[in-house]
């Protein structure tokens, strides 16, 4: 069963780091989610859930506290599932 999580607040924070073999920069992508509390909500919510960067290239866990980060993304827009 997946669930819709509604993402009400996301902070995105870009922090630079470079790769030694490319030569280019990658970037962090930081934020929270905020489920919905609802009497059907599981208590385990975090642990089924994912964060997906255009339709799943890039793949974030999130913690028990909403956070989540995904690490060496390149510049440029994406679409945060």
């Amino acid at each position: 069963m997946r669930l819709l999580v509604s993402f009400t607040f996301i902070v995105i924070s870009l922090t630079s780091e470079k790769m030694a073999s490319a030569e280019r920069s990658l970037f962090s992508v930081e934020g929270n989610v905020l489920f919905p509390s609802s009497p059907i909500s599981q208590q385990n919510w975090a642990a089924d859930s994912r964060v997906l960067l255009n339709h799943g290239k890039y793949i974030g866990f999130v913690g028990e506290d909403g956070s989540f980060i995904i690490d060496n993304v390149a510049s440029g827009s994406y679409i945060v599932q």
